[in-house]
């Protein structure tokens, strides 16, 4: 994936006080339009793909500008971060209180490379669901029904695996659970080289933006950490 995540040092920076590709970008990410527009045109063959229409993935070739706020609540501290991004140009923007920055998600230099990796990550908790077909570099085991971790309903249960070889952070696991519609309910995050969950949160407050299905808010077990998006639009 490019990972999704940087979770660890996105919380463990939070918890402080107050977060993935390169040329790896390439590779899990590349040609994210056309492998949609693919996609689309087909009949579901894996889990995966049934998880990304479900989420409205044959809508997405219509998106030129996408822009959302990125916050997290840990207690005490609150972050947030602004992203525009154009799909089709590449074009991304960041704003957040200190400055505003854009460049091309596709031509990414060194210096520019940590607002990359925050735009990944952020990314990935918004449109997770569409990383599943579009990401190479990923397996997959359907576990059948267990229980969710925070609900502790049953839903099936797809274990998600990224190889050790690309990305920010290369083999790192994701496990989720989807309800018979295939929409993302939870999910928990494994990091390389653990065996157990370092978190595990909600998909919900679910909006529908011109046929894309957004999950607004994640959040753990008891609260104290919450990760939603404000401000979505699809154009």
């Amino acid at each position: 994936m490019q990972k999704l995540m940087l979770l660890v040092t996105l919380v463990g920076c939070l918890m402080a006080c107050q977060n993935q590709p390169t040329s790896d970008q390439s590779t899990k990410e590349s040609s994210e339009q056309k492998q949609a527009l693919n996609s689309a045109k087909k009949e579901p063959k894996t889990v995966l793909d049934s998880i990304a229409m479900a989420h409205g993935l044959a809508k997405w070739n219509a998106a030129k500008k996408l822009t959302y706020t990125f916050n997290v609540d840990r207690g005490d501290n609150h972050f947030e971060r602004s992203w525009t991004w154009q799909p089709q140009t590449h074009q991304v923007s960041i704003t957040t209180k200190d400055t505003t920055i854009t460049y091309n998600h596709k031509k990414v230099s060194e210096a520019l490379k940590p607002t990359d990796q925050a735009f990944i990550n952020d990314k990935y908790w918004l449109l997770f669901p569409f990383q599943l077909v579009w990401d190479s570099g990923l397996s997959f085991k359907d576990l059948g029904s267990t229980k969710a971790p925070i609900s502790g309903q049953n839903y099936r249960t797809i274990e998600l695996n990224y190889n050790a070889s690309n990305g920010y952070t290369p083999g790192d696991t994701y496990v989720v659970y989807i309800d018979q519609n295939y929409q993302l309910k939870e999910w928990s995050y494994i990091p390389n080289g653990s065996e157990t969950p370092s978190l595990s949160t909600t998909w919900e407050d679910d909006v529908d933006l011109n046929g894309i299905k957004i999950s607004k808010m994640h959040q753990n077990q008891d609260q104290s950490f919450q990760l939603y998006f404000t401000d979505i639009s699809i154009d």
